[in-house]
Order: structure tokens, then C-alpha cells, then sequence
């Protein structure tokens, strides 16, 4: 590890070498604005990074790409990402953990492709590790009804329903 201190301290990881003593945590965070339920995970990922250097640790903060929103991909092509995408963000976690050993790391996350996919990857690397959820997705901000919405697409692929 000490040959990549200097990365270290560059980046602001460590402050000097005698840093490498203290434990090395990583938080991954699925922080996106292309998904509804993630747009606010930067600013609980930011409290987590700030506790634990508080407590002493040294932190890592990476964020992971490839989640999909089923609502926003459904009724078209993007749909047959969704599933895979998964696999995807469990491989990508061990490979960030794998080429940047940690003594424990923080997954944050929300939805139904990150929660197993950060499950996953926990079990896959077997190494002390906490999830923490976003917590619910808020209500959108006005009264649209979203289920006549896809009825409306579905009536339109059916030719039932004109623009």
C-alpha cells in the first residue's frame, strides 16, 4: 500500500503516511439524476463520507453507474437493460473494492436493481459492510395520473388510440 500513498494523499485520502494505520472505508453511492428515488443520495452520501472521517477513518467515495428506472425505460427497447443492469452494478462494486482493498465499505442505495445488487456484492466480498437505504421516493409534485399514462401507450401500440 505505501507506494500508492502519494496517490492517496494527492487525492486527500490520507494527509500523510503515518495515515495508513488508520482503517480504510469505502462508500459507494448510486447517486444519479437519471432516477427519481436517487436524486437526493449525494447529500446523504456526503453525511456518511463526513461522519466517518469525523470517527477517524480514511474514506473512499465512489459512486456506481448503470442503474435503470423501470418506469422511465418501460414500453420501450431500454426495458431489456433493467434486469442486467444488476449483475452489471454487483460486478462493478467488487471491482472497485477488489482493485482498492478497503477494511469495510458502506453501500448507499435505493430501488429494486441496487438494494441486490449492493447485497450481492456484500456477500460476494465478504468483507464488513453496511446498506444504507435513501429511504422512500417522495411523491411527484402535482396530481398526474401516471396509470392512465401507460394506458394510454399501451391503448396506442394496440391502435386503439390516435394522437
Amino acid at each position: 500500500m505505501l507506494p500508492a500513498a502519494s496517490l492517496m494523499i494527492a487525492e486527500g485520502v490520507i494527509r500523510s503516511v503515518r495515515d495508513l494505520a488508520k482503517p480504510f472505508v469505502t462508500v459507494i453511492n448510486s447517486y444519479t439524476t437519471q432516477i427519481p428515488g436517487h436524486a437526493h443520495l449525494d447529500k446523504l452520501g456526503a453525511a456518511v463520507k463526513e461522519e466517518l472521517e469525523s470517527l477517524g477513518f480514511n474514506v473512499w467515495y465512489a459512486n456506481v453507474g448503470g442503474a435503470i428506472c423501470d418506469g422511465i425505460a418501460m414500453g420501450h427497447f431500454g426495458m431489456k437493460y433493467s434486469l442486467a443492469s444488476r449483475e452489471l452494478i454487483a460486478d462493478q462494486i467488487e471491482t472497485i473494492i477488489g482493485a482498492h482493498p478497503c477494511d469495510a465499505w458502506i453501500g448507499i442505495g435505493n430501488c429494486d436493481k441496487i438494494v441486490p445488487a449492493m447485497l450481492n456484492a456484500m456477500v460476494r466480498i465478504n468483507i464488513p459492510a453496511v446498506y444504507v437505504s435513501g429511504g422512500p421516493m417522495l411523491t411527484g409534485r402535482d396530481n398526474s395520473d401516471l396509470i392512465s399514462v401507460f394506458e394510454g401507450v399501451g391503448r396506442h401500440s394496440a391502435a386503439k388510440m390516435s394522437y
